[in-house]
């Protein structure tokens, strides 16, 4: 298995983190700064130097590859999001199928949340690197368009009410334009991948369901805590 961690910039404790990930899983560990590419496009800039490189060296690693973003180290509920991925190795996986933290934003609306990856081989990590692909080409000609439902959701997610609502990270202009766009990209990648995620396995899917939510309400809490 190989472990990719994706991140700006990331100070030592996070990288450490990721390391005691990697020796849990058994993984092999790569630590990619999106600086490398001047964090262009934020998480995405490492997620696709992480898949150019994956795919001209596939014999360096073994499958299947897990990519995060360092949030699943620093805002996450770290030990639950570790326990689900020990449970994904035990799972025979189908050729060119991926997992993901799938949500669903409306009735007839799911999306890909872009902070987790995993792919099951070579397959399926060349259709997540052609739908980055394709998808910072819309981003260069301007042409990217989501759907009402994204658009809906930027105007409440972005200007949250309360703590238990929208987004629970520090918001200022510059932070709500970035969180803006990376939104946008999210949603573009998933209309491009998501026929390719295979549902969690039952007792799977019920566990990571805790998780997201005691996740949800750890971060929160975090963002009531700094209000008061």
């Amino acid at each position: 298995m190989k472990l990719v961690a994706v991140g700006h910039q990331m100070p030592n404790t996070t990288v450490q983190a990721a390391q005691v990930w990697a020796q849990s899983l058994n993984a092999s560990l790569w630590c990619v700064d999106t600086a490398e590419s001047n964090n262009e496009y934020f998480e995405f800039s490492g997620y696709q130097t992480a898949l150019d490189r994956l795919l001209v060296e596939p014999e360096s690693y073994s499958f299947p590859v897990l990519l995060v973003n360092d949030t699943v180290f620093t805002k996450r509920w770290t030990a639950g999001w570790l326990s689900v991925f020990k449970c994904l190795q035990t799972i025979p996986l189908r050729s060119g199928g991926m997992y993901a933290d799938v949500r669903r934003l409306t009735k007839d609306y799911r999306y890909v949340s872009s902070w987790l990856y995993f792919c099951s081989d070579a397959s399926s990590v060349q259709t997540l690197h052609d739908a980055l692909q394709k998808v910072e080409l819309l981003v260069k000609k301007k042409e990217l368009n989501n759907s009402p439902e994204v658009t809906a959701l930027l105007s409440t997610f972005l200007h949250p009410s309360n703590g238990w609502s929208g987004y629970a990270g520090e918001l200022n202009e510059s932070s709500r334009k970035r969180k803006e766009q990376t939104i946008r990209w999210e949603h573009a990648v998933s209309e491009r991948i998501i026929s390719k995620i295979d549902p969690f396995p039952w007792g799977l899917h019920l566990w990571s369901l805790v998780v997201w939510n005691v996740d949800r309400f750890l971060q929160r809490w975090k963002w009531i805590a700094r209000k008061l």
